[in-house]
């Protein structure tokens, strides 16, 4: 979702996905050790590049398909799932800077994944434009009368009023404004953030059983609603790399509202998530379960019992630790085995010390008995 070493918790036998520093885990993958800030960023590049090219390159050629929503919301679903089942277990599979700021904004990534995030996506989209923009033939832009290739990438670019494709299948007589733009894709954001914040819970009881499908459906769901005010979607980074490549037109005045709504919406939606997530949830244990406790700990005595419920109570808590925390409960323990083990160490050295003492002082005391043994000859 990340979030976020990769955790993966054991539940019966059954992998619950664990949200550690921006990686979610959606798979029975090592957890010996966290991949590193590098390859989490060329996995969201990588994600971003194929879900980006799915979208965009349809989008470019989209007037074999009469400018069809349907073929791009299909192709974009698809691929982002796709993307998202492929490196998920590696960066949480973001491949959105609104995604990426909203999870930072829940707790389910860390801050400091946040740039490196972003830029990656940047350049996945920016790495997909490019390929639909090199494959585009010379000769479609003679026929459909544009100045260049850059022209047909712009069929790729997010846009409002004479931009968005209800203009221009309706030749100009039916126009939505910024202000609309504006908000749809604020609210596009909010539900795509949403429903992945909500997808990617780790509790086994209460998470989408396959996240990147989900993600997938939301993605084309969003096309569906958004394609004929804006020409779709919700991402910064698409905006961006389309924007790049579109060549002349009015794409860079609109960019700056596709890349500032869906951060908004993001962070929204993700307010909303830390605001009303469901607290952790207290179990009540019976006098069995605390009587097992007790077996468990050398506290089943009569006079234990309170015992007994502070160690339930301390391992109802030990399993209620914030993931968000993970990274740090972790450095915790490991400074804990350390300060133990320095602590062994140092009383070994202690005790050998002691036993050199004695053995010095049995010798003095073997050389005193021999020298007064002498002197009494």
């Amino acid at each position: 979702m990340s979030d976020l070493g990769v955790a993966s918790i054991a539940v019966e036998d059954e992998q619950v996905p664990a949200f550690d520093s921006g990686v979610i885990v959606f798979d029975d993958a090592p957890s010996d050790a966290e991949p590193g800030i590098i390859t989490r960023a060329a996995a969201e590049a990588f994600g971003t590049f194929v879900a980006m090219f799915g979208v965009i390159g349809v989008l470019t050629f989209n007037i074999v398909n009469q400018n069809s929503v349907v073929p791009v919301a299909l192709s974009a679903g698809l691929m982002f799932a796709a993307a998202a089942a492929a490196v998920a277990h590696v960066s949480g599979g973001h491949f959105n800077p609104a995604v990426t700021l909203g999870f930072a904004i829940a707790g389910k990534t860390a801050w400091a994944n946040v740039g490196p995030y972003i830029l990656a996506q940047i350049v996945g989209a920016i790495a997909a434009t490019f390929v639909a923009w090199a494959i585009v033939p010379t000769e479609l832009a003679t026929v459909l009368n544009y100045s260049g290739r850059g022209d047909v990438i712009a069929h790729a670019a997010n846009g409002w009023g004479s931009g968005s494709p209800m203009s221009a299948i309706s030749q100009g007589q039916v126009e939505f404004n910024m202000g609309q733009a504006l908000l749809v894709t604020i609210i596009a954001a909010a539900v795509l953030v949403g429903v992945l914040l909500g997808a990617s819970r780790n509790d086994s009881t209460k998470r989408a059983p396959y996240p990147p499908v989900v993600a997938g459906l939301t993605v084309a769901g969003i096309y569906l609603v958004t394609f004929p005010i804006t020409n779709g979607g919700a991402n910064p980074a698409r905006a961006l790399g389309a924007a790049v490549f579109a060549g002349s037109g009015t794409v860079w005045g609109h960019v700056w509202l596709f890349v500032a709504a869906p951060l908004v919406g993001a962070g929204l939606a993700a307010l909303f998530f830390f605001a009303f997530a469901p607290p952790a949830t207290v179990t009540e244990l019976t006098d069995e379960e605390l009587a097992a406790f007790g077996a468990a700990f050398g506290l089943d005595d009569e006079g234990d019992e309170a015992a007994v419920g502070e160690v339930a109570d301390d391992a109802a808590d030990a399993a209620d630790v914030d993931v968000a925390d993970a990274d740090l409960a972790g450095g915790e323990v490991a400074d804990a085995d350390a300060v133990d083990v320095t602590n062994d160490v140092t009383e070994g050295v202690a005790e050998a010390a002691d036993t050199a003492d004695a053995a010095v002082e049995g010798a003095a005391d073997a050389a005193t008995d021999a020298d007064t043994a002498v002197n009494e000859k």
